[in-house]
């Protein structure tokens, strides 16, 4: 990298903010709330290859999240307003 920033650095940066704008994910009213993380793995009896292979979840519903891949941000959640 020479003298310039490691993307490390960046991502690094980046992790930290969404950490902190997801605030505590145990306050109910929080829409990043959730209860528990389940895993869709194949290889185990109950594998389903239509769902995704690891969704957090509040109270039988899909909680928020933010999904990251190197530039490119989206935001997922069970409806548009708590999307928003």
């Amino acid at each position: 990298m020479g003298l310039t920033l490691s993307p490390y650095v960046c991502i690094k940066g980046l992790l930290l903010a969404l950490e902190l704008v997801q605030g505590d994910h145990t306050c109910v009213s929080n829409p990043f709330h959730r209860d528990c993380i389940v895993l869709n793995l194949p290889g185990t009896p109950e594998y389903d290859p239509r769902r995704p292979l690891l969704s957090r979840m509040s109270a039988y519903q899909l909680a928020a999240m933010f999904i990251t891949y190197v530039d490119d941000m989206q935001a997922a959640a069970q409806g548009e307003d708590k999307c928003w």
